[in-house]
């Protein structure tokens, strides 16, 4: 799927909010087109019976620990490490709250695919959408400037 998606670089970006918005928009648009795909993704995050769960989480855990961050990961935090932040804020614990909230997105997709691995595209629009402004919220922030 990787190699289908695309396999842009750092240097293809110079932000690192536009990378994450195209990279989503072209891995949403590829599930879309391939709905076989999806109905993989489907049962692997929500067929999976219970019972393997954990052992399934900590075969991940082992892989990372085993072959150390993925070269996607590497590129991200390379692209984030530009992003200048505002004092005081951690850059480790903003970055983890930019993947919680692409986590959140990525399963609210998964979530609502049916068994055939389809969705609606109303839907998939405004999920992607809502994750444009969640992503947004946190780049510019939420509350107004006071004087």
């Amino acid at each position: 799927m990787a190699t289908e998606v695309g396999d842009d670089s750092q240097s293809d970006y110079q932000d690192f909010f536009e990378a994450w918005g195209k990279r989503g928009l072209l891995k949403f648009d590829y599930l879309k087109k391939n709905p076989n795909v999806n109905k993989v993704l489907f049962e692997a995050f929500y067929a999976t019976p219970n019972e393997i769960k954990a052992d399934l989480n900590q075969f991940m855990i082992d892989i990372e620990e085993k072959y150390g961050s993925t070269d996607r990961n590497k590129w991200r935090n390379q692209l984030f490490d530009k992003v200048p932040l505002r004092e005081g804020v951690d850059r480790e614990e903003a970055l983890e709250l930019i993947q919680v909230t692409m986590d959140y997105f990525e399963k609210v997709y998964l979530s609502q695919l049916t068994n055939e691995g389809e969705l609606d595209e109303a839907l998939w629009q405004n999920i992607f959408d809502k994750r444009i402004n969640f992503l947004n919220m946190i780049r510019y922030g939420i509350e107004e400037k006071r004087d």
